[in-house]
């Protein structure tokens, strides 16, 4: 009985958090991201109608710039506020006092988000395979999540690392240039971030390239489940934050 009353306590106290969190996962501001990734998605696709048939976008395209780019910036500002937005409101004692691990709460908001940033991208490729090109459904929003995952993760590390979302959001741009402008010369190696798993280089044997697909994607989930355990052992110091 007393399990049962813990295990209930714990999800009550989760729950809570949760509500906390959503003044900034739901704030005016997220919801702003949310217009201009919308506006944005719109504008490629109206462009897109009227170009050349040879001028259109392509599968690649869509992986990049309609999915992986777009849920990237969804998650861009939660990811900043998910630390310092308790620092800021002054209640991030209320995380550190709470019963329990309070690793639980941290890992209970960020799911919040990835589902909610999942739906997002799921709405997007849906959109996507219906006015612009068919293209493997299902597996494109899988894989597109895998860049968004690993930004909010690099995101969550610095704003831990430097107390600050603004320095931890120009880092990450710089990062998120970085890996742009060097997806040409590494687009069939497993350290692409935006990796298309459709589209397998010519040159490279089949049996090869499954091999660099499931490398890149579980080097992706260690590192990023590597940046967040240690953005959760950082903030063990908790004079820093409070």
């Amino acid at each position: 009985m007393e399990n049962r009353i813990s295990l209930k306590e714990h999800l009550i106290n989760i729950y809570q958090s949760i509500k906390l969190n959503e003044k900034f996962i739901f704030s005016q501001r997220f919801f702003f991201f949310f217009a201009s990734v919308l506006l944005y998605f719109i504008i490629v696709c109206v462009v897109n109608y009227f170009n050349s048939s040879a001028e259109r976008i392509g599968e690649e395209g869509i992986f990049i710039w309609l999915l992986s780019v777009p849920g990237i910036a969804l998650v861009f500002y939660p990811s900043m506020s998910l630390v310092t937005s308790e620092t800021e409101n002054r209640t991030i004692e209320m995380i550190f006092s709470t019963a329990g691990s309070r690793y639980k709460v941290w890992l209970a908001r960020i799911g919040v988000l990835y589902l909610f940033v999942a739906f997002i991208i799921f709405i997007l490729c849906s959109l996507s395979f219906i006015f612009i090109s068919d293209f493997p459904f299902l597996g494109y929003f899988f894989h597109s999540l895998f860049p968004p995952i690993f930004i909010s993760s690099l995101i969550i590390m610095l704003s831990v690392i430097f107390r600050s979302s603004n320095a931890a959001g120009l880092l990450s741009l710089v990062v998120i240039f970085f890996l742009l402008i060097t997806y040409p010369p590494l687009s069939s190696t497993s350290f692409n971030l935006f990796l298309n798993p459709y589209i397998k280089p010519q040159n490279i044997d089949y049996a090869l390239w499954t091999s660099v697909v499931m490398y890149n994607r579980i080097g992706i989930l260690l590192i990023a489940g590597f940046m967040l355990y240690y953005s959760f052992f950082r903030l063990n110091k908790r004079e820093k934050y409070i």
